[in-house]
Order: C-alpha cells, then sequence, then structure tokens
C-alpha cells in the first residue's frame, strides 16, 4: 500500500495527499513530519505497536465519535471497524490498520516509513452522515520517533472539498446530549463511562448494557418520522430513568444502538426490557420491533470501549431470535470476530493474488440431462492447491459488506472466459451470475454489466442475472427499478431461492422477472413427512399461475427427478446430474452437442395433476393422492383429429418410459399407427355420449426408438373448454 494510491470511490479520487503538500517540497523525513505536526489536522494520535496501546494527543470535539484519551490500539480498530468506518471502505481501513502486516506496509511503500488511505468516516451524526478522511501513518526512528511508536493523522478531506466549492461544514451537530434522547452522544459517553468504570462498586460489578431496537427503519417508514422520533424520546427518557436510578450512565450512539453502563442486577435487566417493550407495545405492535439487550460485565482492566464492543457482539447473535432479546457475551464470539478478520485479510491476499475464480455447475434438462446453461459459482483454491469451502468466506464477506468486489470480479472473469470460447469458434450456453442486495445497494449494477458486455463484445442473451427473494423483500422498490432496467438492456433475470421466505404471486407480478429457481430443500425431509412435497406443490402451483419457468436446484436422486417431472418442472440443478466443475471440465461438456439443448429455458405446458380438480376436498396432499390411483392424464380434443396431453402425474410418465416424453405431448395421434389412431377417436365419441361409464380400449404408440408400446387406455369426458373438450384419462 502507498501513499496516495487508495482508490476508495469517486469521491475520494479528486481528494490525495498531494493537497497538503506532502509530496512537493516537503521530501525530507523532519520536513514531513514538521509539516504535518503543523497541518489543519482532524485528529492526532500516538500508537505503541509493542504495548498495544492507542493515545490521543488531540481531536477535534463534536465531529467524529474518537476513541478514549488511552485505550488498547487493536481494540479501538476492532471498534472503529464495525461501528463508525463506512461498510463500503471497510476492506481500505482494516488493511491499512493491519498490526500483522504495518512494518511490511512501512517497508514497501514509495516513500518508506508513510501510510495513508482514503474512507469515509461516520460523524456524530450518525448512520446518515459520513465525511471523507485521509488516515496517515508515520513510522521509524528516521521521523525522530521512539522505537515502536506510530503517529496517526487523520485529515478531513470533505471540508477542503467543500471549501473548495463554496460550502462550509457545521460543527453544532449534537454537542454533548442528543437532543431527541436527551442522552449523552458516543464521543462524550465513552470518557465519561471510562472514568466511572474506573471507581470500583461495592459489592457488584458494573456492566455495560447494548440496547437495539430491531427493525428501526421499517418502524419509521410505517408510522412515519414523527412516531418514529417519539419512540426514540421515550426510550431515552426510560434510560435516563434507569441510569438515574442505579447511578449509571446511558448514551445513544445512533438511531436503533443504545448504551447502558449499570451495575449488574439480572432482576432490573429483566425489567428494562419489559419497559422498552412496553413502550413498543404501545404503537400496537408485540413483535418484529422488540429490543435486544446484550451484556458484558467488566473484567480485570476492561474498557468501555471492549465491554461496548463485546456487549454488541451478544446483542447481534441475538437478531431475529423472538424466544431470546437479552443474551451474554461470550468469549467465542469474540474469536468469531477475530477469525472473520482474519478471513477478510486472507481474502484481500486472494484477490492480489488470483486465487479467486469460478466454477460452473449445469443446469439441465430433467427428462434427456441436456444441459441448457450453467451457474457460475465463486471458488477460493489457494496457491498450495487447498480449497477454501464458500461457506467460510461467504457470509463473512456479505457481513461486512465486502461481497461486492468478489461479485464484480467472478462477473469480470465471466465475461472474459465466455468472449475467449467465442474467439476459439465455441458455441457457450448462457451462463448465470449471482447479484447481491450489497451489489445493488452500493453500485450501480446495469451500468457495470453493460460495460462488460460492452468491453468483450458479447450476446446478452449469454449472460442470465440471478438476485435472491431476501434481495427483494429488504429494498423491493429498488431492487424492482434494477430488474427493470436489466431486463431493457436485454438480460434474463431470475429469482433464485424463490419461496425460501417471503414469496407471493403479487410479488412476481410486480417485479416482472423471467424465470424463479426453487431449492428443492423440501425434498430432504423425513421420508415419512409430506410437508416438505406439499409445500413444493404450492410453490410450483403459484409460480405456474403467471405462465413463469422454473428450475429447481438441489436435486440429488432419481426419486427427486420423477417427482419433479409429474410436477411439470422442466430444468433442475444439482448433483444428480453435475456438481460445480471447473470451466475447462465444462467446456469439455459442451463440446458435445449430444449433451446441450439449445432450446433455452421456456415454460412448460405440463402442470402436472392436481386432484382436487374433480374432488372438491382432501384431506391428502397431491403427491399421495396420485400414489392411490396410479397413472392418470387429462387430455384435450379439438374434436377433429388432434388430441393433446395437457397434465399428467409421475406415474404416468413411468408408464410411458419415452426420452423424448417432453415433445411428443402435442397431437399424440400422428405417433399412433393408423388403426390405433382410428381407435382412439371412437373412444373419445363415445366418452362424450356416456359421461357416466366413459370408453375404453387397447392401443398402440410408438416409442422415439420405433418400437410399440401397448396400453389399455379407459377416457372419461369432464368439460368444454375453449373450443375443446377435456378428459381425464387412466
Amino acid at each position: 500500500m502507498e501513499i496516495c494510491e487508495t482508490d476508495s470511490g469517486k469521491e475520494g479520487e479528486a481528494m490525495s495527499m498531494d493537497a497538503f503538500g506532502l509530496l512537493a517540497g516537503a521530501q525530507t523525513p523532519e520536513a514531513i513530519l514538521e509539516y504535518l505536526d503543523n497541518a489543519e489536522y482532524d485528529a492526532l494520535s500516538e500508537i505503541d505497536l509493542e504495548k498495544d496501546r492507542l493515545h490521543v494527543l488531540y481531536r477535534t470535539e463534536n465531529k467524529y465519535t474518537g476513541p478514549l484519551s488511552d485505550s488498547g490500539g487493536n481494540e479501538w480498530r476492532s471498534y472503529c471497524a464495525n461501528r463508525f468506518v463506512h461498510p463500503e471502505d471497510r476492506q481500505v481501513y482494516l488493511s491499512l490498520t493491519d498490526p500483522t502486516t504495518l512494518e511490511q506496509w512501512f517497508r514497501e511503500s514509495k516513500y518508506p516509513g508513510i501510510l495513508s488511505a482514503r474512507y469515509r468516516l461516520m460523524t456524530v451524526r450518525g448512520k446518515e452522515d459520513y465525511r471523507w478522511v485521509e488516515q496517515v501513518l508515520v513510522y521509524g526512528e528516521k521521523f525522530g520517533l521512539p522505537k515502536g511508536i506510530l503517529r496517526d493523522y487523520h485529515f478531513d478531506l470533505q471540508r477542503r472539498e467543500n471549501r473548495r466549492l463554496g460550502l462550509a461544514f457545521s460543527e453544532k451537530g449534537r454537542q454533548r446530549r442528543d437532543e431527541l434522547t436527551g442522552l449523552m452522544v458516543g464521543d462524550s459517553f465513552f470518557p465519561a463511562a471510562q472514568h466511572m468504570l474506573s471507581v470500583p462498586l461495592e459489592g457488584a460489578k458494573w456492566c455495560l448494557l447494548f440496547i437495539s431496537i430491531e427493525h428501526l427503519k421499517l418502524f419509521r417508514e410505517w408510522f412515519g418520522k414523527e412516531k418514529s422520533d417519539e419512540l426514540l424520546s421515550r426510550i431515552g427518557a426510560a434510560l435516563r430513568r434507569e441510569a438515574a436510578e442505579t447511578s449509571g450512565l446511558a448514551g445513544h450512539l445512533w438511531d436503533d444502538d443504545f448504551l447502558l453502563l449499570t451495575p449488574y442486577d439480572r432482576e432490573r435487566v429483566n425489567m428494562l426490557y419489559e419497559k422498552l417493550h412496553g413502550e413498543i407495545k404501545n404503537y400496537g405492535f408485540s413483535v418484529g420491533f422488540l429490543p435486544v439487550i446484550g451484556i458484558c460485565t467488566e473484567e480485570e482492566n476492561s474498557t468501555v470501549l471492549s465491554l461496548a464492543d463485546r456487549a454488541s457482539l451478544a446483542a447481534a447473535s441475538l437478531r431475529g431470535n423472538f424466544r431470546q432479546r437479552i443474551g451474554f457475551y461470550r468469549p467465542e464470539m469474540g474469536n468469531r470476530t477475530k477469525e472473520e478478520y482474519s478471513i477478510l485479510s486472507q481474502v484481500q491476499q486472494a484477490l492480489k493474488n488470483g486465487e479467486l475464480t469460478f466454477y460452473l455447475q449445469p443446469q439441465c434438462l430433467v427428462t434427456t440431462g441436456q444441459i441448457e446453461g450453467a451457474e457460475a459459482l465463486v471458488r477460493w483454491r489457494k496457491q498450495d492447491g487447498s480449497m477454501v469451502l464458500p461457506g467460510v468466506f461467504i457470509p463473512v464477506l456479505e457481513r461486512y459488506g465486502f461481497i461486492s468486489e468478489v461479485d464484480k470480479l467472478v462477473w469480470r472473469k465471466v465475461c472474459a472466459w465466455l468472449r475467449g470460447l467465442l474467439d476459439r469458434g465455441l458455441r457457450p450456453v448462457p451462463i448465470s451470475i449471482n447479484i447481491s442486495r450489497n451489489d445493488i445497494l452500493t453500485f450501480h449494477v446495469p451500468d457495470f454489466l453493460k460495460s462488460l458486455m460492452e468491453e468483450y463484445r458479447l450476446p446478452w442473451d449469454l449472460l442470465k442475472l440471478e438476485i435472491t427473494e431476501s434481495a427483494y423483500v429488504s429494498d423491493m422498490e429498488l431492487v424492482r427499478t434494477t430488474v427493470v432496467q436489466l431486463r431493457e438492456l436485454g438480460f434474463r433475470v431470475l429469482m433464485d431461492d424463490f419461496g425460501s421466505g417471503y414469496s407471493s404471486l403479487n410479488m412476481l407480478n410486480t417485479l416482472g422477472v423471467d424465470t424463479v429457481k426453487l431449492d428443492a430443500h423440501f425434498l430432504h425431509l423425513d421420508k415419512d413427512d409430506h410437508r416438505g412435497m406439499q409445500i413444493l406443490e404450492a410453490v410450483v402451483g403459484m409460480t405456474k399461475q403467471l405462465n413463469l419457468p422454473i428450475i429447481v436446484e438441489g436435486v440429488e436422486s432419481e426419486e427427486h427427478v420423477r417427482f419433479l417431472s409429474s410436477l411439470g418442472c422442466r430444468y433442475v440443478q444439482g448433483y444428480h446430474f453435475y456438481r460445480p466443475m471447473p470451466a475447462e471440465e465444462f467446456v469439455r461438456l459442451i463440446e458435445d452437442e449430444t449433451r446441450v439443448d439449445r432450446t433455452g429455458i421456456v415454460f412448460s405446458g405440463n402442470q402436472g395433476v392436481h386432484i382436487r380438480e374433480f374432488l372438491d376436498e382432501s384431506i391428502y396432499s397431491d403427491a399421495m393422492l396420485n400414489n392411490i390411483i396410479g397413472a392418470v392424464a387429462f387430455f384435450a380434443w379439438d374434436g377433429k383429429d388432434r388430441l393433446d396431453i395437457l397434465r399428467y402425474n409421475e406415474q404416468f410418465y413411468d408408464l410411458v418410459a419415452d426420452p423424448d416424453f417432453y415433445d411428443r405431448l402435442g397431437n399424440i395421434l400422428t405417433y399412433m399407427p393408423r388403426a390405433s389412431g382410428e381407435l382412439t377417436l371412437r373412444m373419445l365419441r363415445r366418452a362424450v355420449e356416456d359421461p357416466l361409464n366413459g370408453a375404453d380400449g387397447y392401443v398402440d404408440v410408438f416409442r422415439s426408438n420405433g418400437q410399440l408400446g401397448h396400453f389399455r387406455l379407459k377416457l372419461y369426458h369432464l368439460k368444454e373448454q375453449e373450443e375443446r373438450r377435456v378428459f381425464y384419462g387412466s
């Protein structure tokens, strides 16, 4: 990492350390240090690397939430990364301040002993207000610094840019107390709480409560800003009373997060929770917007910062758990954070070393196994050849907001690979790439993908885009707008993980996606538990009402394939056909054209047999009744010489057992010998004349291999529908 070369976004590109004159006219170590000491910085600290202690020499008041006057260096680094650095810039900040690589960075810097990076830092106003800063680190005896001492400067790039634009920064902001809640803001709370913590309690321990109101943003959207502010004011009043009664101290970090330093008393904590819950109940809700409380009790040499960090981890572990809303910090929570930081650091190196790539998992026709397309999945192969499982690093990248950099890398690699195939004269199949919610929130996905397609000169139909259902639910309007823009460009958009949580016909109708992907995890329930099949039937039925094609992923057995076929699911993805594989292995597959289907994903005419169409009520699922009645199908006859199969069940599919089954659903009379075709027409007429008893007979049907299949067919006339007659056949 070299000074002035960190790119943190467009705003930061125009703001470099050159503006301070550091690289122009101040080239000697003494001159550089003198210039920095006399520059207009917002904060100056010294860090003792050997003792891991941070000492604040100067900090602008009421601007940023800063460290205590004396705290652990790594402790503050961890807390700052989680709480105050903009999510998009955390990797920049963590890379600059990583103690394990600092000395290496200092040695390799263009100006040895000096490092800098630009990122956005939260002001005391809270989550809605970030400012661009430049952090400059100076290290080494040539700068006159004692051994092991690092000098840390923070400069306000935003203020310099605002001055250039004729703007000004208001220093008023939040003063010592937040006007809305009456509580100390973080910048004032931490020093005051640290002073209180230094005074031992008799017969009790200090503890720090991290209190968060879950889904407060949604509360504001539902009830409006006035009610939201009213709720925050009530919570602030409750915490002020609690602090007064226990001789404690309460603080407000930002919108939904509060702190309370108080003597530990579990009964009082329970009572406080009920009081806060009661304030929310006043608005008619008892769940969904519940408070969550993380607790950390003091230990020897505890700091308020460490207690707050640990209590926040305890609170985070409870989010979404409506049975348990109060929890204690456990050491393994801190270990997890350290492990996650280690993973983030390793991922950064992996990006530099080219260790991240993609594998492809084919998407196939359920009847033939022919490949229709494939999904690109990120994989991490280390330089020693070992693989890091996606389940280890993907959740961490998503949690810390770094997944977008990996997604962009995979998209670019896929486009470059497709271009390479075209240049070799090979004909690729469409490849699906995954778009995360973070991608949509952090950059303009349509513009980025458009630039990739133009750069690599790719046909638009070679790239399909998968967006998870949860992204639609979280930011529906933004995602809907993005989907519209992507489809206008010519991309096909798939909703991934449909049916996993909040799917509805209204959502599908509003978003206008091209295809839905279902997860077959419902099929992996206990074999004696038919609820999974019932759920899958319902979800498939929802999509069919909108004539949307379906891809079912996670298909692992022949039994799954047969069941999905009976529901009319034409496309599948899973280990039963292929596991994810390196791109070169996939190329060898599609070079054999007999393995490939080029028709693209289309809606399948078969919609499965639903027994409730002719039984008013049933306590059984469709799957159970199909097992009882055997092979059945619905037929449509135009009254002349055309007979089509409308729907069928799994048993009917097994009975026919033809590899070209889907292609032979239309006008089945053409696949019969003349005599059998004439017999079938006579049976249809008799069934119309005698709807109670129907008609039956033996018919022959040519299989795709030329051999004859011999079947006994029983037909019942059900109804007339759109100039055709519908029959039930068994």
